[in-house]
C-alpha cells in the first residue's frame, strides 16, 4: 500500500496527494454544483433509460445543482481509441495464454487474438487520442466551464437477455459490447473517477437503471460517498423513482 501511495504522490506532483476527508458527507445542499450534460450524447439511449435519467436530473436541480450544456467532440473516434488501447494492453499482458494450452473460452480467445493483431501505429494513434481527450476534458470542461461532474446514463440500453447457447459457450458480441460501453469508456480511457447511482427501475425487469457522474482526476472523494447505506431505490419497483436521500452524498462529492 505504501509503494502505491508513493507512486500516486509522484504522479500527482507537489504538494502531494489531496488529504482524505468526509467533509459535508451528510449535506444534501447542492448549491454551486455545476453538472455538465452533452445533450445529444445523453439522449442517445433507449427511451426508458433517458426518461429515468431526466427525472434524476430534476432531483439534482431541486437540491440546488445547475445543469450546464457541454459538448465533447470526437466521441466516435475516442471509442475506437479505447478499443485499440485496452485490447492491446490486455493482450500484451495475457496474450501468451493463446499459445500455451490454456483452456480459454472462445470469446476470450477472440478478444486476445484481436489485441495481438493490432499494429503499433494503431496503438500509438489510440494513445495520442487518449492524451488529447484527457487534456480537453480537464482544461475545456472541468476547468474552463467549472464543471463539477459530467452526467450520462450508465448504460444506454436495458439489460439484454443472455442467449441460452451463451450459457454453455459464452458469446462474442462486439456490437452489443459497444452499446454497453457507450457511456463508460471515456472514464476508463482517460482515468477519470466516476460513479453510477441507481436512478430508477426498468419496469419490465425490475432491474435498476443507473445514472453516471464523471469527475476530474484526483477528485475521488465521490466514491466514498457512495458507501452510504441510506437512500437507494425506493421499495416499489413500479414507482420507478428514487428518493432525494439518494443524493445526500453529492455535496461530499463536490467538496473536493
Amino acid at each position: 500500500a505504501a509503494s502505491h501511495g508513493n507512486f500516486y504522490a509522484q504522479l500527482h506532483g507537489d504538494p502531494g496527494l489531496p488529504p482524505l476527508h468526509l467533509k459535508d458527507f451528510n449535506n444534501s445542499d447542492l448549491t454551486g454544483v455545476r453538472l455538465g450534460v452533452f445533450w445529444d450524447y445523453f439522449n442517445d439511449a433507449e427511451v426508458p433509460v433517458v426518461e429515468t435519467c431526466y427525472r434524476a436530473l430534476d432531483i439534482f436541480k431541486s437540491l440546488g445543482a445547475e445543469i450546464v450544456a457541454i459538448e465533447i467532440p470526437h466521441l466516435r473516434s475516442l471509442q475506437v481509441a479505447h478499443g485499440l488501447v485496452v485490447s492491446s494492453e490486455i493482450s500484451a499482458i495475457l496474450g501468451d495464454l493463446l499459445h500455451n494450452r490454456h483452456q480459454l473460452e472462445p470469446s476470450t480467445r477472440i478478444q486476445l487474438a484481436l489485441g495481438v493483431s493490432m499494429a503499433s501505429v494503431e496503438v500509438q494513434s489510440g494513445n495520442s487520442l487518449r492524451g488529447w481527450a484527457l487534456q480537453y476534458l480537464r482544461k475545456e470542461i472541468f476547468k474552463k466551464l467549472k464543471i463539477s461532474g459530467i452526467v450520462t446514463p450508465t448504460v444506454g440500453v436495458r439489460v439484454p437477455e443472455i442467449p441460452q447457447k451463451a450459457l454453455k459457450t459464452n458469446e462474442s458480441n462486439t456490437p452489443l459490447l459497444l452499446k454497453l460501453m457507450k457511456f463508460i469508456f471515456l472514464g476508463n480511457l482517460c482515468g477519470f473517477p466516476g460513479i453510477s447511482i441507481p436512478a430508477g427501475y426498468d419496469e419490465a425487469t425490475s432491474i435498476p437503471i443507473g445514472l453516471r457522474i464523471l469527475g476530474d482526476q484526483w477528485h475521488d472523494s465521490l466514491k466514498r460517498g457512495a458507501t452510504r447505506d441510506d437512500g437507494f431505490l425506493t421499495e416499489s419497483s413500479k414507482s420507478n423513482q428514487i428518493s432525494t436521500g439518494s443524493y445526500a452524498w453529492w455535496s461530499y462529492f463536490m467538496s473536493f
